[in-house]
């Protein structure tokens, strides 16, 4: 944690994962041993501030990658218990979770703490989107990091949770992009997979490849183009129901645009080996007369 001195000078006591920013208020308890009574400039700062101005500033430090700086500025008052304050403290951890610079331990810890908090905000944020979306998302980090047991006895889970958010915000074209990546791979399982779901769960959650396409596409229609590996899942789950016309037209979009990161364009080189492979197929467009 960030420990203030007299002096003014700033030490640093490494508390768990990283280094806590405390709220500048505690200083101000003269029950503290830190007390500090010249931090009138401090103590004013944070009480002329409002719930929505600290938001908003998050915000802009969560566009520009700056996830540990959100972490700090939002933590300061995450005891005011706003779910619009929670969900975005575990979205930062979760962020800060996937930096590949972090060794497991550290991302078991971080996105543990990000569980816990999602998790308390769910009763009082049953009616937010956002709340459901990142616990689907953490829920879905977690697991991976758990191994095979854990991600296949949280499947319904994930799912669940993606669904409602979806019903809350229709309109969240990543969520239903993950929705569909959700039902494609819980219509691709092997055989293994299929059975140990089939072990851990009385009904396992169910899906198919035209519930995966109804979300991918729908995404797509919202907003076209928006994302490479969306049309590549597209034209995988296209394939995958033997509609070759409809693949073929997703991957050829899928290659045509720019790729903006190094996932999109490892995409983009899948989606263009998937094309070449759809040469043996009819994708005429009289194919597609019988392709509905």
């Amino acid at each position: 944690m960030i420990i203030q001195t007299k002096s003014g000078k700033t030490n640093y006591v490494k508390s768990g994962w990283l280094k806590l920013a405390v709220p500048c208020w505690v200083w101000k308890n003269p029950f503290n041993p830190f007390y500090d009574d010249g931090n009138d400039k401090k103590m004013l700062y944070w009480s002329l501030r409002t719930v929505d101005d600290t938001i908003r500033e998050a915000d802009k430090l969560f566009e520009t990658g700056d996830y540990l700086e959100v972490y700090q500025l939002l933590n300061r008052i995450k005891f005011r218990e706003n779910v619009d304050v929670l969900w975005r403290v575990s979205r930062s951890l979760y962020k800060m979770a996937q930096d590949e610079t972090n060794s497991n331990n550290i991302k078991r810890e971080m996105i543990d703490e990000a569980y816990e908090i999602i998790t308390s905000t769910l009763s009082r944020g049953a009616n937010n989107p956002n709340v459901h979306k990142w616990m689907a998302l953490i829920v879905n980090f977690k697991t991976n990091l758990e191994g095979t047991t854990s991600k296949a006895k949280n499947l319904g889970v994930i799912k669940k949770h993606m669904k409602k958010a979806v019903e809350l915000n229709p309109y969240d074209v990543f969520v239903l992009h993950m929705l569909g990546q959700l039902c494609y791979n819980l219509s691709n399982l092997n055989r293994f997979e299929r059975f140990l779901a089939s072990y851990l769960f009385e009904n396992p959650p169910p899906s198919s490849y035209e519930e995966a396409y109804e979300y991918l596409s729908k995404a797509e229609s919202i907003r076209p183009g928006f994302y490479i590996p969306n049309l590549y899942l597209l034209g995988k789950t296209c394939y995958r129901m033997q509609k070759y016309f409809r693949a073929n037209y997703y991957l050829k979009m899928a290659t045509s645009l720019p790729p903006r990161s190094s996932y999109e364009v490892q995409c983009a080189k899948r989606a263009k080996t998937l094309v070449q492979n759809l040469s043996e197929f009819d994708i005429s467009r009289d194919a597609l007369v019988t392709d509905i």
